[in-house]
């Protein structure tokens, strides 16, 4: 469960992780996810179309620069 909540915050915006539990954990449909996070039904489908393909690709949102990822890896 741990690594799945990484994945999830590593490859979705924080609308796209709450769009994404919303329908994927709870079953709630585009009408209710759109009321509770204050937001018109239409643009919930896109977002949660978007985030199963990010969760699913095997490719990050953003790569990291080396030498940032160097220096976090030397961190105690």
């Amino acid at each position: 469960m741990s690594l799945a909540m990484l994945v999830l915050l590593e490859r979705l915006t924080p609308q796209g992780r709450a769009v994404y539990v919303l329908r994927e954990a709870f079953a709630y449909p585009h009408r209710e996810t759109a009321e509770v996070l204050d937001l018109t039904e239409a643009p919930c489908r896109p977002l949660h179309r978007r985030a199963v393909q990010r969760v699913t690709s095997a490719r990050p949102r953003f790569e990291a620069v080396p030498t940032r990822r160097a220096e976090l890896s030397r961190r105690p």
